[in-house]
């Protein structure tokens, strides 16, 4: 796709002068400092009322595009937003198919988990990770609690 030509289509299919000003700061900002797709990023500025923070005061933390753009959506919106991600198309980050888990289940969330996420603010990915993981990962935590608070995990009065 010639990129200039969707990038005049975007600017003139925009008639809101709110809308076309931050997209224009959006995609400078993006262009400048991360890998953020220019079409993902458009679909954040559907949203451009409801940003929370300028744009020009993001700067990612993470690596890859499709992180940053989590962490750009968490940033302008103050959440994550799963019908944007929907929307978008996301690209892989170098891979040619999308990681499974051991159920071979893809990254591909189902309606009735979109909607659920939606309502409750998170969601349950069952086997998303082996369970070996989660143990060490737990110890990890009450280590540190302990460490840095005080908490043990067999003294509920802590």
């Amino acid at each position: 796709m010639d990129t200039e030509g969707w990038l005049v289509n975007l600017f003139e299919d925009t008639e809101n002068e709110a809308e076309r000003e931050s997209m224009y700061r959006l995609l400078v900002h993006i262009e400048r400092h991360s890998q953020v797709n220019w079409d993902a990023a458009a679909q954040l500025v559907r949203h451009h009322n409801n940003w929370i923070n300028p744009v020009e005061k993001w700067f990612p933390k993470s690596e890859g595009k499709n992180r940053q753009l989590a962490e750009l959506t968490r940033y302008l919106l103050g959440k994550d937003d799963v019908s944007l991600f929907r929307t978008a198309r996301l690209h892989q980050e170098g891979r040619a198919t999308e990681p499974r888990s051991q159920t071979g289940r893809t990254g591909v969330l189902q309606k009735e988990e979109v909607e659920s996420f939606n309502e409750l603010g998170y969601i349950r990915v069952p086997e998303a990770f082996p369970s070996e993981s989660a143990l060490k990962m737990q110890d990890f935590m009450w280590s540190e609690l302990q460490r840095l608070h005080g908490i043990h995990r067999q003294d509920p009065a802590t």
